[in-house]
């Protein structure tokens, strides 16, 4: 799942009980590179959700979320980090 807003990704949060966001960038070739093995591992555990923000789609995110490199993971449990 591809979120592309601020509003969309404090929905996600707040509707799933354990989400990752995984910050990238499409200039970052690691951040393609490691994001399918990220979704391959969470198959085996299915409550815990998955969304990919593009900083290029959602640049207010780097300051709302204190992003300053790529990739960034950020795992929430009951909307905690």
């Amino acid at each position: 799942m591809k979120l592309a807003s601020i509003d969309s990704i404090k929905n996600f949060i707040r509707d799933n009980k354990m989400c990752i966001l995984y910050f990238s960038s499409e200039s970052c070739s690691v951040c393609h590179a490691l994001y399918p093995k990220i979704q391959e591992v969470l198959i085996n555990y299915p409550n815990i959700k998955l969304a990919k923000v593009e900083i290029t789609d959602v640049p207010e995110c780097a300051g709302e979320y204190s992003i300053f490199t790529f990739p960034t993971l950020l795992i929430f449990i009951d909307e905690k980090k």
